[in-house]
């Protein structure tokens, strides 16, 4: 009989549990939001427990039904940092850490160059992510060179400043397929923006065609279920085409580095929470760090940087940062059982020359299209 129990047995999920995420996975499959008490209900299983072991299995059934059980890499160039006078709590530009003591970027050449080895590796997106300091039409140049050496298969992102609709839609006719932009964990209170002007923003993007993409970001352990639920609802509802979550990476001398960071068990339990809702139109699930549970419970997209990094505590890296290449982005995606095609193409090759270099302004050559 399957149905009795034995004293050491493991115990599993109650019926309870299991209904709950089938009405959310349905409600998910339907193309409708799912309900924030049952997201706060997911969220406040603990890690580890029977209830999360079953929400990752469903999670990574969704990821083989909605994102073909491909695997995907998201490659991000940090163009420029500043000693940035926003000073969020969690960045390691913000002028108070004194980590970044002057602006400094990479030449246009430089990006154009890493963004053309991303896309050879496999990368499915490549990121312009760029300071408050960096001009729109300075982005504008960069980004219509870089689209230039990318297949078609592969999407230009940008992840600049706050935006107007004038301004995602220059990026648009720049070639930018996809904006990435985020209402925050603490938004309003670890940063100076407002958090309804942020909501504005993804909408505003959203009515450019220019997606966003929006993650539950920076995760710590100094942020609550409620906090991370309406962070998930808001890009859900401004139609988010990538999702997922980012843990904050602790940087030394910030207002946030004494709240421990969040354990891998739990980022891969939030990262499935994501996954199971994110409907057909947000099949692309993303975590960073790279977490092999989170890559096992729904995640099907890893990211690899380099360049400026806002959570690196010199601010800044030659090659990808902590050493995380396109190459093993792949190789973990595949491990888990992905399908990618990263693997099968030649490993990235970033210039050997490129460094940030001084300066406030991008070089000239950066706004040229």
């Amino acid at each position: 009989m399957t149905g009795i129990r034995r004293e050491g047995d493991a115990p599993a999920a109650g019926r309870e549990d299991v209904l709950l995420l089938e009405k959310v996975r349905r409600r998910t499959l339907e193309g409708k939001l799912p309900a924030r008490d049952d997201i706060l209900t997911m969220l406040a299983w603990k890690a580890g427990s029977p209830q999360a072991v079953l929400l990752g299995k469903t999670a990574r059934h969704m990821a083989r039904l909605l994102a073909g059980n491909r695997g995907k890499v998201w490659a991000a160039i940090g163009v420029d940092c500043v000693p940035c006078p926003m000073d969020c709590a969690f960045c390691a530009f913000g002028q108070s850490r004194g980590i970044v003591r002057r602006a400094r970027r990479w030449r246009g050449e430089e990006v154009v160059r890493a963004a053309a080895a991303f896309a050879a590796a496999g990368a499915s997106w490549v990121v312009l992510r760029t300071t408050e300091a960096y001009g729109l039409e300075a982005l504008c140049g960069l980004a219509a060179r870089v689209r230039n050496v990318l297949p078609s298969s592969c999407c230009l992102v940008a992840n600049p400043r706050q935006l107007d609709g004038p301004g995602a839609a220059s990026l648009r006719r720049a070639g930018v397929g996809l904006l990435y932009h985020a209402l925050r964990l603490g938004e309003g209170r670890d940063t100076p923006f407002d958090p309804r002007a942020r909501r504005q923003s993804l909408h505003r993007i959203h009515a450019e065609g220019l997606g966003p993409a929006h993650l539950v970001e920076p995760v710590g352990s100094e942020h609550t279920d409620e906090e991370i639920a309406d962070v998930l609802l808001a890009g859900l509802e401004s139609g988010t085409k990538v999702c997922g979550v980012m843990a904050r990476v602790p940087v030394p001398g910030s207002p946030l580095a004494s709240f421990p960071p969040v354990s891998g068990g739990r980022l891969a339990q939030l990262v499935a929470v994501t996954r199971l809702c994110c409907g057909p139109g947000t099949p692309d699930i993303c975590v960073h760090p790279p977490v092999a549970q989170a890559v096992d419970w729904g995640a099907n997209v890893l990211v690899v940087e380099t360049g400026a990094i806002p959570r690196d505590e010199e601010g800044a890296v030659r090659g990808p940062w902590q050493g995380f290449s396109v190459a093993e982005a792949a190789r973990l995606l595949a491990s888990c059982g992905y399908l990618t095609e990263a693997a099968q193409a030649r490993p990235a090759t970033l210039p050997d020359d490129a460094r940030l270099r001084d300066g406030g302004q991008p070089a000239p050559d950066a706004c040229r299209a």
